[in-house]
């Protein structure tokens, strides 16, 4: 599909309404999108221009934006965009050895003899409290999935009350966590960044298990939660095609169906 095909596509989405009206991001995923498309495309001038336009609609671009910007900014040799890109990411947490890569830039020995600075400044604006219980969530998330799978097959034995009690766990934590701190965001938290690169929280992979486990929370809310730049659009509609097998009224009933399904392939 060409550009310019894919660019009307995602332009026609958002007049369509996939966000409100009035969203504060809808300018700036648009601009960004485009900017993402001219990369892929090797356009690297155009994607340079797309992405300030993008950074321009907000005060708080998003983490794997900002990594391909800074790519971009590399790529063109945009000195001085590069070095403003590197320290937005460096006061949002991002650590030191992900920006070895730029020390051909003249720049780079004053960045990093100010980057406790920077370090100190993403301490003092970010919830750190709420990425660590997150991530904590997610690993949770991550052992129920592992074991569940498990017994799905056959290969362990679970009881239909801890496959309720396991998927509830995760619910309420996740509950508890918006209650407490608000929803997990790169806003809230900073951004984030594993196994070399920076990445996405698991914050969606955490809300489709709860709505395969039969809990549709926040969805009326997607939308608000996406035009204010907490999930991206297109988190937005994948959510929006996840559910279980069951009507999605609840962690209980989904179970029950599970378990009837798959308890005959038990080896126990």
């Amino acid at each position: 599909m060409k550009k310019t095909t894919i660019t009307i596509f995602l332009q026609t989405l958002f007049l369509a309404g996939l966000l409100a009206q009035d969203c504060p991001y809808q300018k700036y995923f648009y601009w960004a999108g485009t900017a993402i498309l001219d990369y892929a495309e090797e356009d690297y001038a155009a994607a340079n221009k797309h992405f300030k336009t993008a950074f321009s609609k907000t005060i708080f671009p998003l983490g794997t934006d900002l990594d391909l910007a800074l790519k971009t900014a590399v790529k063109t040799r945009d000195t001085v965009w590069a070095e403003s890109l590197a320290i937005q990411l460096a006061k949002g947490g991002i650590p030191i050895p992900y920006f070895h890569q730029l020390n051909g830039f003249r720049w780079y020995p004053q960045f990093e003899q100010h980057f406790v600075q920077y370090r100190r400044s993403f301490a003092e604006n970010f919830d750190l409290a709420l990425r660590e219980k997150l991530l904590a969530l997610r690993i949770q998330d991550s052992l129920f999935n592992v074991k569940y799978h498990l017994w799905r097959v056959g290969e362990i034995k679970m009881g239909l009350q801890e496959l309720i009690d396991g998927a509830t766990s995760i619910s309420k934590g996740f509950t508890a966590l918006v209650s407490n701190h608000g929803f997990p965001c790169e806003q809230k938290m900073g951004y984030y960044y594993v196994n070399g690169e920076i990445q996405s929280f698991p914050t969606v992979v955490i809300l489709i298990h709860m709505y395969q486990h039969g809990e549709l929370r926040y969805k009326d809310r997607l939308s608000n939660i996406v035009c204010d730049g907490k999930l991206r659009p297109a988190d937005q509609a994948l959510l929006n095609g996840i559910k279980g097998f069951g009507d999605s009224t609840g962690i209980e009933q989904e179970m029950k169906i599970r378990y009837e399904r798959y308890i005959s392939k038990s080896k126990y």
